[in-house]
């Protein structure tokens, strides 16, 4: 028994110890992925590789040569059809010699005796794209009066140019034989070069044929690794964050009446497009439990807060990067934005019969996980009607409990009896100052039924004695209702938002204006943003529904039960990690393979000047920021020293964007320049834009602050010819004024 109870002990032993299927698999995925990158790279001509330059000559026309060898050349590396290649130059050469012999001379000729002030005599050398030739065009060139002149003896050499089926061109067009042998010669030099290079791309596509899966998974795998990369640089670059994802609790106490209240909370939102360093983006922090209905004037930003929340939302459950200081996103199962809608001709629709269609779709996909964003709800039709419409579909969605925002410039909802139980007012502000409104761009609580549309369409050019009519308009409007509601003061209230002394507020006013059109005269029209006297007010709002709204402090607000029980907090739980797929394991393993290294640096020498460089970089910077560390001049709380290598075809990580940095490269001839930048990115695509440093290999250290980046780079500069590293940029070394304080 006891032999069996080791057997079985060692049996289970090596279960432990036996790989698992999903990392065998990952193995063979990685070894294949290596074998693909190594055949392509030696075969095809990666970017920054410069010795197929498409042939030139300062007597042929550049378009010849670029039509030859545009289409073969750049593919394949060269060392793979050495001699046809050779064959090409070669050929490209010696037609470029004939074409001086014969041609030149004449062209010489024609221009000696042309008049400056015009002549009839005419003659260069010419490419002639149908034919692929280069021939000799002129006219009167010939004339028996010059028959001393230079190049007269060429032009008894000249022949008419001939087709493939030895058809005259036209009467312009002329040529020699040693210019008809030397083209020749050079199409078929280039058909032989295009031949060998298809055959090379055949022979690699034939080896990777069987392979097709695992370049596939390395083109997506490229490709969402680049997104990440630029996706991330860039956000780093704009201060955006990754949020916090939240799943939905299960356990809430108001899943069985099939709401779960969950919080979308993101602080310092700005719009995406917009970048917050170049002034202009207006933050704003948004807790979100409900379904919001908001309000506010045109040119308010209703529509970029909606488009904001989106991004945010879809950008947060993807894993990428958010535009905000802070963001807690809980796992949406659907993300629903609803803008303009246009008719649809083709299936007889107007543009109301598409958003009802939309609508519909919205209704019956929205659950209690959703977060659903409508822009202007029922807008395109009669309002009255439409305003009920849009009611109805709020208590629904209200209903189902989602949480989203309903924008609207139908007022007649802030006055309807809604049955809902969760949704809250919100409103973009506004603010007056100087009689002047202006929108604020911030969300505030509460409501706002100003629209400035009168400005808005003075703004935009509208002509001002339309709007002046318009005014009137409105003017006999107000009159009439106010006759009808038996208002016997003859004055509007106003339901205006306005911030004051920069403080959310909810404010409600009586104003009394008297109605005087004929004050609207263009000398005193109302400029953009000044206030017109016309203002609307909230009507049967009372202050104390104003005050509830007011006071939602991110728990559900409940209009008929301000002041009650209210719903409980959800619980801010971080979403936990999910085991590895065996993708997640093979793309784990992929990047710790180590990437190829500059082909054009593989010499001993540089590759050894490289790693002395890399030894006094890190002592000589190391010991500098460790005595900068001990006299407390560094803010940093932890001072990290290292160094990190940039090879050819490598871009440095997105950790660098907005760091100080200091940097070495080595030169094609091995020699090394120092320098030091806050866009470590921009600088290496600028050094490398030069002519044969497409592939220089870069070492660099993150530093705290650009003064100790400056001395850094001094210091090396002075410190590096010592150790007999031969520095370039040696003129810099004289720098003597560094800051101290970050």
């Amino acid at each position: 028994m006891d032999s069996i109870s080791q057997l079985v002990t060692l049996q289970s032993n090596i279960e432990k110890f036996r790989p698992s299927l999903e990392d065998v698999e990952a193995c063979i995925k990685v070894t294949e992925c290596k074998e693909i990158a190594d055949a392509i790279g030696e075969t095809i001509v990666l970017e920054g590789d410069t010795d197929q330059a498409i042939y030139s000559s300062p007597l042929i026309p550049a378009d010849f040569f670029i039509y030859m060898e545009s289409t073969w050349k750049g593919r394949v590396k060269q060392m793979h059809a050495q001699y046809e290649f050779q064959k090409v130059e070669e050929a490209a050469e010696a037609l470029s010699l004939v074409v001086e012999e014969d041609f030149l001379p004449i062209v010489l000729r024609v221009k000696a005796v042309s008049s400056p002030l015009g002549s009839r005599t005419k003659g260069q050398i010419s490419y002639h794209k149908e034919h692929e030739s280069i021939w000799f065009k002129g006219k009167c060139f010939a004339s028996p009066g010059w028959l001393d002149t230079p190049g007269q003896e060429r032009i008894k050499n000249l022949i008419p140019a001939m087709d493939a089926k030895g058809r005259k061109v036209g009467a312009e067009w002329y040529t020699t034989k040693k210019v008809e042998k030397a083209l020749n010669c050079y199409r078929e030099a280039v058909s032989q070069a295009n031949l060998k290079v298809l055959e090379i791309l055949r022979g690699l596509a034939a080896k990777l044929q069987l392979k097709t899966n695992s370049i596939v998974f390395l083109s997506i795998l490229t490709l969402i690794t680049k997104t990440l990369f630029a996706h991330v640089s860039e956000g780093r670059r704009r201060n955006w964050v990754f949020p916090t994802l939240k799943e939905f609790n299960p356990n809430s106490s108001e899943k069985k009446s099939g709401s779960v209240r969950n919080q979308l909370e993101v602080v310092g939102l700005v719009p995406y497009w917009l970048n917050i360093e170049q002034g202009g983006a207006v933050q704003n922090t948004i807790q979100m439990k409900s379904l919001f209905l908001l309000t506010g004037p045109n040119g308010g930003g209703k529509s970029s807060m909606l488009r904001s929340i989106c991004a945010t939302a879809l950008l947060g459950i993807c894993g990428l990067m958010v535009p905000a200081e802070k963001a807690n996103i809980p796992h949406f199962d659907s993300i629903i934005l609803h803008m303009l809608s246009s008719d649809s001709p083709a299936d007889g629709k107007s543009s109301f019969q598409m958003e009802m269609s939309e609508m519909r779709s919205i209704l019956c996909e929205a659950t209690n996980r959703s977060l659903v964003l409508v822009d202007e709800i029922c807008r395109g039709t009669e309002v009255q009607k439409g305003t009920c419409i849009a009611a109805s579909m709020i208590e629904e969605l209200d209903s189902i409990g989602c949480i989203g925002v309903i924008s609207t410039h139908l007022h007649g909802l802030l006055d309807l009896s809604l049955k809902v139980k969760y949704l809250v007012y919100k409103a973009m502000g506004t603010v007056k100052a100087n009689e002047q409104i202006k929108p604020t761009w911030k969300l505030i609580d509460g409501i706002c039924r100003e629209s400035l549309a009168f400005e808005t369409a003075q703004c935009e050019g509208v002509p001002q004695n339309i709007v002046r009519r318009a005014v009137e308009l409105y003017a006999s409007l107000k009159r009439d209702e106010i006759e009808k509601s038996g208002n016997e003061n003859g004055c509007f209230r106003t339901g205006l938002y306005l911030g004051n002394d920069n403080k959310t507020s909810c404010q409600q006013t009586t104003i009394t204006e008297n109605l005087n059109i004929s004050n609207y005269s263009p000398s005193n029209f109302p400029q953009i943003g000044q206030s017109i006297v016309l203002v609307e007010e909230d009507y049967d709002r009372t202050a104390s529904d104003c005050k509830a709204t007011h006071n939602y402090n991110g728990d559900d607000w409940r209009p008929e039960t301000a002041t009650e029980s209210q719903v409980e907090r959800l619980e801010s739980t971080a979403t936990e990690n999910m085991p590895a797929s065996s993708t997640d394991t093979l793309i784990s393993k992929l990047s710790t393979y180590p990437l190829d290294k500059s082909r054009d640096f593989k010499s001993e020498r540089n590759l050894r000047l490289l790693k002395e460089v890399e030894k006094a970089f890190i002592s000589t910077c190391g010991k500098r920021l460790r005595e900068l560390d001990g006299q407390k001049v560094l803010s940093s709380k932890s001072l990290n020293i290292f160094c990190s290598c940039i090879g050819a075809g490598q871009r440095p990580p997105p950790s660098v964007v907005k760091s100080s940095c200091v940097y070495i490269l080595q030169r094609p001839d091995g020699r090394f320049y120092v320098g030091q930048t806050d866009d470590l990115t921009g600088r290496i695509s600028a050094h490398r834009s030069m002519e044969g440093w497409q592939n220089v290999p870069f070492l660099y250290m993150k530093v705290p602050g650009k003064s100790v980046g400056r001395e850094l780079e001094t210091l090396l500069i002075n410190k590096l010819p010592l150790l007999g590293i031969e520095v370039v940029n040696i003129a810099d070394k004289h720098h003597r004024n560094f800051g101290t304080s970050f």
